[in-house]
């Protein structure tokens, strides 16, 4: 399939102007010498910094789920406090069940840090109104013997049931439990830009669609797969599987437009290949739309915003976060995304060939 480069008299966006060249290093990956292989390393420095680290999980203080006989030294912890927060969410289980998810954050009194405990999971039947989420909520902690009169804080997303000020789970607990605070989860308001923008700019749309088609593709079918892993092989890499993307989560959506990027000349050939061996029009249009030139441009520009944004993310996600450093971060983080927009990057200007 012939691909169109970039032009660079193309028009775009003055923020775009200096990502259109570099699109065409993308683009133009089909040319001998092109060295396509260090490039995308350079640009991704590896993807396993959206791995998530197994050591956080044993960073979870863990208590079995509701049980009035569980007095264990973490419930102790908690009890001798002399105020707690609360972080609960709502999600479904592998057999597709509500489950309602209970935390407790707390300073603790020997190390003066803040610690997360895990109080358990708890399956929501029937009504999942607010009051309902409210009453789950107090019945953890009373199986727990927490004094729940001793809740300062609680924090959840902004869903209309979780956040709502008038009916949601804040204002029943806010009403039953007045000295509690109310504060909104702020992962979950940075996530929610790029859904909002790909409202806005038809393209992330069509990346995102592309991402995940792409995902679709070799997911569900162990023929393309495997078409996809012998191109793999001929290109002598490592066998990479495509992920997952959420636009609702940025280590997700950054992850996989990483990986996308980094095995593009691999996807293309494979979906050519299936395309000649079983036509599909399908798989034929989301050929076509990966090479608009647009949507190389932004996948590109995607998972380099997404990679340095994501360092900052799990900054303020770290255990015992300081923020004193906060400032000194996010100046970084601006000082990078301006090096990319005014093309000074030095991820790019490497690139030769």
């Amino acid at each position: 399939m012939a691909l169109v480069a970039v032009s660079k008299e193309a028009y775009y966006p003055d923020y775009l102007k200096s990502a259109a060249k570099r699109a065409n290093a993308v683009i133009n990956f089909v040319v001998p010498n092109n060295n396509w292989g260090k490039y995308a390393v350079r640009i991704l420095g590896g993807s396993n910094d959206f791995n998530v680290a197994s050591s956080m999980i044993d960073k979870l203080l863990y208590t079995s789920s509701i049980d009035v006989s569980d007095n264990n030294e973490v419930c102790t912890k908690i009890i001798l406090a002399h105020d707690f927060s609360v972080l609960a969410d709502e999600t479904s289980d592998v057999a597709d069940r509500a489950v309602f998810s209970v935390f407790i954050r707390n300073v603790d009194s020997d190390s003066h840090t803040f610690e997360v405990i895990f109080l358990g999971l708890v399956q929501v039947n029937g009504r999942k109104d607010a009051q309902t989420l409210c009453e789950q909520i107090k019945l953890v902690l009373k199986s727990k013997s927490i004094n729940i009169q001793q809740l300062r804080f609680h924090s959840f997303d902004e869903a209309n049931t979780m956040s709502g000020v008038r009916n949601g789970l804040q204002a029943k607990l806010k009403k039953n439990f007045p000295y509690s605070m109310y504060i909104n989860c702020r992962c979950h308001c940075l996530a929610l830009v790029y859904v909002f923008l790909m409202k806005k700019f038809d393209v992330l749309f069509s990346v995102d669609a592309n991402i995940l088609g792409v995902w679709k593709v070799m997911k569900y079918s162990s023929v393309k797969g495997s078409i996809f892993n012998a191109v793999q092989n001929a290109c002598n890499l490592k066998l990479a599987k495509l992920l997952k993307a959420a636009p609702a989560r940025w280590l997700s959506q950054g992850a996989s437009s990483v990986r996308l990027v980094s095995r593009f000349e691999q996807v293309i050939n494979s979906l050519d290949a299936i395309v000649n061996e079983m036509y599909d029009a399908e798989l034929d249009d989301l050929t076509y739309q990966l090479l608009v030139p647009d949507n190389i441009l932004f996948l590109v520009l995607l998972a380099d915003v997404l990679v340095l944004i994501n360092k900052v993310a799990k900054f303020l996600q770290t255990r015992n976060l300081v923020y004193s450093k906060i400032n000194l971060n996010l100046d970084v983080l601006k000082n990078e995304l301006n090096d990319i927009a005014s093309d000074k990057s030095p991820l790019f200007n490497t690139h030769s060939n």
